[in-house]
């Protein structure tokens, strides 16, 4: 149930004229907030201080609807009496409304913006449409559809009589309170910053507008920006939090793994291409190639070359063995007392083992294409694409497969390297001169390899980011 705090200025019809609520005791009966601000000027404290009217008639409300107003607050502004001059509230107000906001940050605000002078109701519609919360705007329309008349007599009021006499107070009365469709306009202005944002894949600055703004946007759009954000980072559980108490789902690749793993890093690795980013671009695709090559042996001649590798672990400045789950230094061969924490924080690398190679037949097949490969020896180093891509090459009869690994092998040698290791500026036309391909080209190259090696992509999958831009633009209400 939403909780109310109301923002009023008073003014002369306020509480009751003409047989019916002013504005100010209209939207108390119609809203029944818990927390009311009376904002009174020079001639409205003359009158409260004469006959205590209005708040004299807020008791007589909450007594007739039986509820209950947690507090009322008078703001007296004992010298102000240019009530005609807009630049005399827009500081005031604002500063106000923010202190109610940040007193009460689980309350609704609302403003009554017909009670006062034309100053004040117009300032409270500028400070709503452009505020950075959510703030209602009401008008309470009079009870002829036109300007009230003024007969009645500021110094000759008698609460008991209005009160008597005032026709809202019956079960069936009117309810004259509108508030503001117009949409704040600096939310609008926000959410079509963040639908530029997201166009341009900068999901962390749409994020965190998103934030700034967070009252004014639906539990459904915010929930997609933060999966987005989440998504660019390639934290693919944090997607599934983002979006855990909705039904959207925005992976191509349903089923987790390693599949959806690869396709996600290409989605990450073609963002940053559209985007120009091409040193990111370049220097990330190393890590995905290794991984497909990965995937191509194992799915085509079922062969994973990490089964003739030992896991090392660099941690501390020093390097040690992992098998079965145990570490063992490496130097000594004895098992290591903190090997959990070297399991959670230490850097895991895979080298090929000569000992490991020589332990079966298939093994001894591999040694033999990485000796051919490299010069008639085989080193016990890093292990990474460019142990796998020889034995894919020497296993397939695939020429289409051949001549992309050679070309991506191309890449990898001639434009990842001096990218990762040299101060360059990596530009379009500075990788064509270097390699005769673009960075779009290389992005089919990984694309043909991730459907070679047997992952199941459609081609419309690689639209998923556009498709998920798009949601989250719906999801904005630009166009209601």
């Amino acid at each position: 149930m939403k909780k109310y705090v109301l923002f009023s200025p008073v003014g002369g019809h306020d509480p009751i004229a003409s047989y019916h609520d002013g504005a100010l005791l209209h939207i108390c009966r119609c809203y029944r907030p818990e927390i009311v601000y009376l904002y009174m000027s020079k001639e409205m404290l003359i009158r409260s201080d004469y006959d205590n009217r209005y708040i004299g008639a807020l008791e007589k409300l909450q007594e007739y609807l039986n509820y209950k107003i947690k507090k009322i607050e008078i703001l007296k502004r004992d010298d102000l009496t240019e009530v005609q001059l807009f630049d005399v509230f827009y500081s005031d107000f604002e500063n106000i409304i923010e202190g109610i906001k940040t007193q009460y940050p689980d309350y609704e605000i609302l403003v009554n913006t017909s009670s006062g002078t034309p100053a004040m109701k117009n300032t409270l519609s500028i400070i709503a449409a452009l505020s950075k919360n959510k703030i209602t705007a009401l008008q309470v329309s009079t009870p002829n559809k036109k300007e009230n008349p003024k007969f009645d007599s500021p110094e000759k009021y008698d609460l008991k009589e209005y009160w008597k006499y005032n026709e809202d107070n019956t079960e069936n009365f009117n309810n004259r309170c509108y508030e503001f469709t117009q949409e704040n306009f600096l939310a609008r202005i926000k959410k079509e910053t963040i639908v530029q944002l997201i166009k341009a894949y900068d999901y962390h600055a749409a994020f965190t507008l998103a934030q700034d703004m967070r009252e004014f946007l639906t539990d459904d759009a915010f929930a997609l920006i933060s999966a987005a954000k989440e998504r660019i980072l390639l934290n693919l559980s944090g997607v599934g939090q983002a979006l855990n108490n909705t039904d959207y789902n925005i992976f191509p690749i349903q089923t987790a793994g390693r599949k959806r793993e690869i396709f996600e890093y290409l989605l990450y690795l073609q963002v940053k291409q559209k985007q120009g980013n091409y040193a990111d671009f370049i220097r990330g695709i190393t890590p995905v190639i290794l991984n497909i090559l990965e995937v191509c042996l194992e799915s085509k001649f079922n062969i994973d070359i990490k089964k003739y590798c030992v896991k090392t672990i660099k941690y501390k400045g020093k390097n040690y063995i992992e098998e079965n789950g145990n570490i063992y230094d490496q130097k000594n061969k004895y098992l290591i007392k903190d090997s959990n924490d070297i399991l959670r924080f230490g850097d895991l690398m895979y080298s090929i083992s000569i000992d490991k190679l020589n332990a079966d037949e298939e093994g001894i097949k591999i040694k033999e294409i990485l000796e051919k490969a490299f010069n008639g020896s085989v080193k016990e180093t890093f292990y990474g694409s460019a142990q796998v891509y020889p034995v894919l090459m020497e296993k397939t009869d695939d020429f289409e497969l051949t001549d992309i690994l050679e070309r991506l092998r191309s890449v990898e040698s001639n434009v990842r390297n001096v990218t990762a290791h040299q101060m360059v500026s990596v530009t379009d036309d500075w990788i064509v001169k270097k390699i005769h391909m673009s960075s779009n080209d290389i992005m089919n190259l990984l694309k043909r390899l991730a459907v070679k090696s047997g992952i199941n992509i459609k081609s419309e999958y690689w639209n998923s980011y556009d498709e998920m831009n798009k949601m989250i633009e719906e999801k904005l209400n630009l166009n209601k």
